[in-house]
């Protein structure tokens, strides 16, 4: 069962979806007049209905064609107020939902990277995709409900004024309603956050096995993730059925509650119009509303339940939208065109959970230079390039670049003036010219030509039949590890940076391929501070500095061959490589 503290929260949320609605307030009120006019006019035509069946058992012929007039013009009014309602609300609520999705973008685009290692895709995309979807078709089924929820209230006030025992009756009906469908909405609720955790673990498998269909098909584990989707399925499928099967027990309760008023009706009716303490033409209106304390019961429990699952989905979407679940990145107003690349490790701690990674770490790199960072695997080679992108901020110390801490300067500065490629560079899919367009617009044929000559990736992009419109499919999945990496490069010599960042980028690439990318670095090398990370140790000899990294310390710095002579721990990382 919910806590009244978990429902205020969740009303708390439903209010703050405000902010998605006030720019539509106009709108929003005109689709409210026009909904309260059409329910209350709708709640009337059963009373001009019995009108007209009333004066023609009492052969008054004139009256009843003027009651059957009135229901023609109260239905042609309707049919006008109904298609102005419905162009209005499909504009305005088109407006909504595409705002709404559009901030949620907007702020999920803000998340700190760090947050993605501790979350899975699915309860990611869950909501920032999933429960927009579903707030917005709740706030639809609210609206109906609302509508639906004034022509019964009306109905009732009718009553009330045509006769004092059926209106208790339907009083009471409508309490006992109200019990039972509360029950039922509370269990509901319950089993509703329970089949929420397993959408999430589902969403996630699923979304894991269509990324990596081709490792699990060339890994022979497709019967390993069919067993995982299976189990994930299952779970969804029973917490499901047991939802089910608790509205259907509830519901079987209610329906038979409901044909024992039916017959209470008919027969108080028949009693009261025997003894003449109702006419005829009220009966049968009455009788004709027999079944709206059931529809206002449902319409009443049924947006306390919209508005109690809409919370729940409000609560998940707001973790993102305001950063309470998953941190924002957080810059700063120093806004810098152009950097020199003077970067500077001053006393930098950084801590991943207990693990201490970073203790202590100074080092400063000139511009223009490039450096090579080796050690062995979990040394703190590739925190140095998260910690200098700020994927994930340092606990003590600072980091500098031309003198301004990074911590300063505006995500612009930063991302435009840093490029990293990684072992693995995502390509999006579109040709290899979108792909380049996407880093700069107004990009010229010559342009894009010469920067992929630099990054030796011209060659074989004239061998190709389409050439630079080649599409290059999801991820770059139709390109070699090598082109995708010399892509990577291309974009990042379109962005100018002048720091580019290689994080392992040869590693498990062949010679012929690695020498390519060598000398694309080469090509680069006098015009922008270069970091690299690697562990083949044959593609950095040229580099200016080479730096040895141990559990987080720099254990060595010096040239190729300065380190050979004198670092027992360079010679050993070499000695390793020639044993390979």
């Amino acid at each position: 069962m919910e806590s009244k503290k978990e429902k205020k929260q969740g009303m708390k949320m439903i209010k703050k979806l405000g902010i998605f609605l006030k720019p539509f307030r106009l709108s929003i009120l005109f689709i409210c007049i026009c909904g309260i006019i059409y329910s209350f006019s709708n709640a009337f035509v059963p009373v001009l209905e019995a009108n007209v069946i009333s004066s023609i058992t009492s052969q008054k012929f004139d009256t009843a064609v003027f009651y059957a007039i009135a229901i023609f013009a109260v239905g042609f009014a309707l049919e006008i107020v109904i298609y102005f309602y419905d162009k209005v609300y499909s504009r305005t609520w088109t407006n909504i939902v595409g705002y709404m999705s559009k901030s949620i973008a907007k702020e999920a685009l803000k998340v700190k990277l760090s947050v993605f290692d501790n979350r899975t895709t699915g309860e990611f995309m869950t909501r920032i995709d999933r429960d927009p979807a579903r707030i917005t078709s709740t706030m639809n089924q609210i609206r109906n409900g609302i509508t639906s929820l004034v022509t019964n209230l009306g109905v009732f006030i009718y009553i009330c004024f045509i006769n004092i025992y059926f209106a208790f009756a339907f009083l009471i009906v409508f309490i006992i309603s109200m019990i039972i469908t509360k029950k039922r909405t509370d269990k509901k609720i319950a089993l509703r956050k329970q089949i929420n955790v397993q959408v999430d673990k589902r969403t996630s498998i699923l979304t894991e096995m269509v990324r990596g269909i081709r490792d699990i098909k060339l890994l022979n584990l497709k019967e390993h993730f069919q067993k995982d989707v299976d189990s994930k399925i299952d779970a969804e499928k029973e917490l499901t059925y047991q939802a089910d099967k608790t509205m259907f027990q509830y519901n079987f309760i209610i329906d038979a509650f409901y044909h024992l008023f039916y017959i209470f009706i008919l027969l108080l009716g028949i009693y009261l119009t025997i003894h003449h303490k109702v006419s005829l033409a009220n009966f049968i209106v009455i009788y004709m509303y027999r079944n709206r304390p059931q529809q206002l019961a449902f319409n009443v429990s049924n947006m306390i339940e919209q508005f109690r699952e809409m919370g729940l989905s409000c609560e998940r979407m707001f973790s993102v939208f305001e950063h309470t679940e998953y941190a924002e990145e957080k810059f700063g107003k120093t806004s810098v065109s152009k950097f020199e690349g003077h970067i500077e490790f001053e006393n930098v701690k950084f801590q991943y959970g207990d693990k201490t990674i970073l203790e202590h770490f100074s080092l400063n790199i000139k511009p223009n230079q490039t450096v090579a960072i080796v050690g062995a695997t979990g040394a703190g080679k590739s925190t140095i390039f998260q910690a200098l992108t700020r994927s994930y901020d340092i606990q003590d110390g600072t980091i500098r670049i031309d003198e301004i801490p990074i911590t300063d300067l505006t995500e612009e500065t930063l991302r435009n003036n840093i490029s990293i490629i990684h072992q693995s560079p995502y390509i999006f899919n579109m040709s290899i010219r979108d792909n380049l367009k996407l880093v700069k617009e107004d990009l010229t044929e010559e342009e894009m030509i010469q920067v992929c000559k630099e990054a030796c990736l011209d060659e074989f992009v004239q061998k190709l039949e389409d050439k630079y419109d080649t599409i290059v499919g999801e991820g770059g999945i139709t390109l070699s590890g090598g082109e995708r990496q010399r892509l990577a490069i291309a974009r990042a010599l379109l962005k100018k940076s002048e720091i580019i960042l290689f994080d392992e980028a040869t590693s498990a690439l062949d010679n012929n391929t690695q020498s390519q990318i060598t000398k694309a670095i080469h090509n680069i090398s006098n015009e922008y501070t270069i970091l690299i990370i690697a562990h083949r140790l044959s593609t950095i000899k040229e580099c200016n500095r080479i730096l040895v990294i141990d559990h987080g310390k720099i254990v060595g710095d010096g040239t190729h061959q300065e380190l050979l002579e004198n670092n027992h721990y360079y010679q050993a990382l070499y000695e390793q490589e020639i044993e390979k």
